[in-house]
């Protein structure tokens, strides 16, 4: 795909070849993350299958065959409402200073398609005007950190977090076992709370925030905000025994069920399609994979 006016500038697929030079060139875009942090998520999106169709990492941009630009892609099939859907996470946008106008390139490629729904997670704010002219739209903004081990306790939850516990369940489907061992092999804490009458997936991340000095447990799925807060107390003491007193949940409110404090503007959510996000699913995103 020649750019006008630069007839050696190209745009593809990023091959598993190119991983190597992708990692020099997000380290120059993003000097605050280390070789490891991106080591470690390419191994992870290398073992990913993405639904067919849509590429494994996303799309590189090079002047001849040196790599002057990336804008990384983690994609999967979603399923809710009506048929399933392709979802993917515009992740890590870089290009070059001196090949800055060509930046539209990357993008348009990217997401072209009307029938993918992207999303745009934490986009700093200096960013949001651009992504926005892309035709992105905010689903939800906000996050509520709390102490959910102070929540209610509750006798009637069995909380299973490895997968020959998982098998046992005679509630689960094969897409959450698939989305729960998916997420177990990302790096995340996947959690299976099952009452008498439901199971209910949990998935979260350890991370640390500049927000606040502990490390945290960072919602990366869950049903919904309502789940949050019915089962704070068991996966809130879950979550202590692992040295996480802190969850952060990306929420537009402030959570019930559990002492703590919403921050308003902080990590939106942007997106451009026909499935509007929610917070509380970041699955398949680079919250899960690169443990943004």
């Amino acid at each position: 795909m020649p750019g006008q006016g630069c007839p050696s500038l190209t745009c593809r697929e990023i091959e598993i070849a190119d991983v190597p030079a992708i990692i020099e060139l997000l380290q120059a875009g993003f000097p605050n993350r280390t070789r490891s942090y991106w080591q470690d998520g390419f191994q992870r999106l290398a073992a990913h299958t993405p639904p067919e169709g849509v590429p494994k990492f996303g799309y590189v941009l090079l002047s001849d065959a040196t790599p002057i630009g990336v804008l990384l892609l983690i994609s999967s099939r979603c399923n809710g409402a009506g048929s399933p859907a392709i979802r993917c996470n515009v992740s890590s946008w870089y290009v070059r200073p001196d090949f800055r106008a060509y930046a539209p390139m990357l993008s348009m490629r990217a997401t072209k398609s009307k029938a993918i729904t992207y999303l745009n997670i934490w986009p700093a704010d200096h960013t949001l005007q651009t992504i926005e002219a892309q035709g992105f739209s905010k689903a939800t903004g906000g996050f509520f950190a709390g102490v959910p081990a102070l929540g209610r306790i509750r006798n009637d939850v069995r909380i299973a977090s490895t997968p020959q516990a998982w098998d046992r369940s005679r509630f689960m489907s094969p897409a959450e076992l698939q989305l729960l061992e998916d997420h177990a092999n990302f790096g995340c804490i996947c959690l299976w709370c099952e009452t008498a009458a439901a199971g209910h997936p949990f998935i979260f991340k350890r991370r640390f925030t500049r927000h606040i000095p502990l490390p945290c447990a960072m919602l990366i799925y869950a049903n919904s905000l309502d789940d949050v807060e019915e089962f704070a107390g068991p996966v809130g003491r879950f979550l202590a025994l692992k040295g996480l007193t802190v969850m952060v949940a990306g929420s537009d409110r402030p959570l019930r069920g559990m002492p703590g404090k919403h921050f308003k503007s902080k990590m939106h959510i942007y997106f451009k399609g026909s499935r509007t996000p929610r917070g509380s699913d970041l699955s398949y995103t680079e919250a899960a994979v690169f443990g943004l």
